[in-house]
């Protein structure tokens, strides 16, 4: 019973951290995300040459992406966490805060407002930066360490976060499966392209008649051979559902 209780309070410890973790990390960005605003009507405003403004602007607004993505992230947005699907795992978005704090606490001495004092003002971006860092690398440890799954105090909410998870990995096995269909080379009939051994290339449905042409069957046979074939494989469907059937008889 002790071990149990003892178990207990260390999940519920977990759940209060990442809970905790979360929150800092939302509050956190917002902050990063007001300071990199400024800082880019700053570059914009400045002196500068107008080359090094703009890569700097491009640069501040690159880093802006980051900490809306990291939003988006925590507040659970699927369609954001379907098309970056390493931000769902906790050491991909511990890395990506990682990231973003270190930019964030070289850049500090940048930031100059006229409303703060210099100090109030380092002390900020000093609290904001580190505790983003500070949660990035919690993330990638707790990750790294499978702790995720203490997270789910319900079996209903360890099913919710598996069937996310299922829809997720089926998302990204869709992507794959439509990228890699894209990068085949295609005729304008649509149909694919197949290359010979001596650099060739061919459709699908030359390849076929050569075959044929082997076989010994002739063109003007070739659309009785597809007739009969789509004969075979239509008889072969109506013989599978009709042993189905008989299966479900059986049963009944």
């Amino acid at each position: 019973m002790e071990g149990g209780g003892e178990k207990k309070v260390g999940v519920r410890g977990v759940k209060l951290l990442v809970y905790v973790m979360k929150l800092a990390a939302v509050v956190t960005s917002v902050l990063v995300v007001a300071c990199y605003l400024f800082l880019i009507k700053q570059t914009v405003m400045g002196d500068s040459v107008i080359l090094a403004k703009v890569m700097n602007v491009l640069s501040q607004v690159f880093y802006v992406l980051f900490c809306i993505g990291v939003l988006l992230t925590e507040m659970n947005m699927e369609f954001f966490l379907f098309e970056f699907s390493f931000m769902y795992t906790w050491p991909g978005r511990g890395i990506v805060q990682i990231f973003i704090a270190v930019d964030f606490l070289d850049s500090k001495e940048q930031i100059n407002t006229q409303q703060l004092s210099s100090s109030t003002q380092d002390l900020i971006t000093e609290i904001c930066g580190y505790a983003l860092l500070t949660v990035g690398f919690m993330y990638l440890l707790m990750g790294v360490l499978c702790v995720r799954r203490l997270t789910d105090s319900t079996e209903d909410q360890r099913q919710r976060r598996l069937e996310f998870e299922k829809r997720l990995h089926s998302h990204q096995k869709k992507k794959v499966q439509k990228d890699t269909a894209a990068d085949e080379p295609y005729d304008d009939d649509g149909l694919g392209i197949d290359e010979t051994d001596d650099g060739m290339q061919v459709t699908k449905q030359d390849t076929e008649a050569i075959g044929l042409a082997e076989e010994g069957i002739d063109d003007a046979d070739y659309a009785t051979y597809k007739d009969e074939e789509e004969e075979e494989e239509g008889g072969a469907k109506k013989k599978k559902k009709k042993e189905k059937k008989e299966k479900k008889k059986e049963k009944k």
